[in-house]
């Protein structure tokens, strides 16, 4: 009977393996369906990077478009950004009417000193171009804003896997009392 089963044991260990990487595989494949979205942060004023956020949906989406819900300040407003085909917020800020707003989601942005910069020189730009994500048909020059955080690793990254994007960017402006530049950001994102 020994002499039977003993040809048989390489089989069920083949087989076994051979479940096991499948098993394996199948887990990569849920693990890759996630959406992820960079949230950049950059001052209005000087262009600077002030921090970065990076978003993580369960859910896979091929395309990225960004539904807007403003609530006008009376005296106190609300801007609310959603990623549309996941039905996920992506951005949250207060707007005060004589006073200054902040934003609420995406928060702990991680400073701007933990990216890592290429070493090239080089200049790129997204496929696509830009769209303004506060639905606004207002044609804005974004090419300074993108010139600031095109050589960060990230965003290089986000623009290889997902080379054909348009960047979205926005104008938060948490005022509208009177206007003061020194308190608006621009907050760019990018999706892989």
């Amino acid at each position: 009977m020994k002499k039977l089963l003993l040809p048989l044991i390489p089989c069920f260990l083949l087989f076994g393996s051979f479940h096991l990487d499948k098993k394996l595989q199948s887990e990569n494949d849920t693990l890759s369906k996630e959406t992820k979205v960079l949230v950049l942060k950059i001052d209005y004023l000087s262009n600077k990077l002030e921090g970065a956020k990076e978003l993580t949906f369960p859910k896979q989406a091929d395309t990225f478009t960004i539904h807007q819900v403003y609530e006008p300040p009376n005296d106190l407003g609300r801007l609310r950004l959603y990623y549309k085909e996941l039905n996920e917020l992506i951005f949250d800020g207060s707007i005060v009417w004589n006073g200054s707003g902040k934003i609420a989601f995406p928060d702990n942005f991680e400073s701007a000193e933990k990216f890592e910069l290429v070493s090239q020189t080089d200049t790129i730009y997204p496929a696509q171009g830009f769209t303004n994500a506060s639905n606004s048909k207002k044609r804005d020059d974004f090419s300074k804003v993108w010139l600031s955080i095109q050589n960060l690793k990230k965003v290089r990254n986000y623009l290889q896997e997902n080379p054909n994007q348009s960047v979205q960017v926005l104008l938060y402006i948490p005022s509208t009392g009177f206007e003061r530049d020194g308190v608006r950001d621009w907050i760019v994102f990018l999706k892989k």
